[in-house]
């Protein structure tokens, strides 16, 4: 009945809003925190920076495949072993899609609250601001909308103003399903269209691509059909 078509189209929503196997560079300045973090890791064991962004595709591609969960835990460990907070930050971030999209919420949860601790305790702007957003994101993934509205409000301006155009970009994309997803339609939408705007400058195909869906499911709940059917053929 409706109920079941209303967990549907969120469903949809939060599949749209997953940025599986492929996350974009940070600004100029947190690529500079990174690389001399990694630089004053000389001698001792360092991660590979793509190791996460692979194992998200191996699970993307793979249907889910709980298999590729030891090499995110190897990926992390290593990374703790570092302890260099970019690294750091970057393959829990990674590890924390990783497990939410195959379901492993307790594991996520835990990751989460490693990222918060350690965002907080890190003094590069850049880095926090990231990290800031990427939570907020996995608060949605959680299904706190309302909690994830506050934290993407407070990281996008951050983002903006240190000129990362992805990261507000994504983030404000997220924002807007999130507002879809407390029932605040017109206000989803009209973020939707202002993040559409920012996909197109910055040539983010892909996420385009989940801003169309969401302003056609804003449009559609809002009884405008005819509307939608144009989002969703976009």
């Amino acid at each position: 009945g409706r109920r079941d078509a209303g967990v549907a189209r969120s469903a949809r929503r939060r599949r749209a809003a997953r940025p599986l196997g492929r996350t974009r560079r940070p600004a100029r300045a947190a690529q500079g925190v990174v690389r001399g973090a990694a630089a004053g890791a000389r001698g001792r064991a360092r991660p590979d920076h793509r190791a996460g962004r692979a194992v998200l595709r191996q699970a993307e591609l793979g249907g889910g495949d709980p298999a590729v969960l030891p090499v995110g835990r190897r990926s992390s460990g290593t990374a703790r072993q570092v302890g260099e907070p970019g690294i750091l930050l970057h393959s829990l971030r990674q590890n924390t899609y990783l497990n939410f999209f195959l379901n492993q919420v307790e594991t996520a949860l835990q990751l989460m609250q490693e990222m918060t601790a350690l965002s907080e305790s890190v003094d590069e702007l850049p880095l926090r601001a990231n990290t800031q957003m990427h939570l907020g994101v996995q608060i949605f993934w959680n299904g706190r909308f309302t909690e994830s509205i506050v934290a993407l409000e407070h990281a996008i301006p951050m983002l903006r103003s240190l000129g990362y155009r992805y990261g507000v970009t994504y983030g404000t994309f997220v924002l807007g399903v999130a507002h879809i997803n407390t029932g605040e339609y017109a206000r989803g939408e009209a973020i939707l269209k202002s993040s559409f705007k920012m996909a197109e400058q910055g040539n983010f195909a892909r996420e385009a691509a989940g801003i169309l869906v969401g302003l056609g499911e804003a449009t559609l709940a809002q009884q405008r059909a005819a509307r939608a059917v144009e989002y969703f053929m976009d």
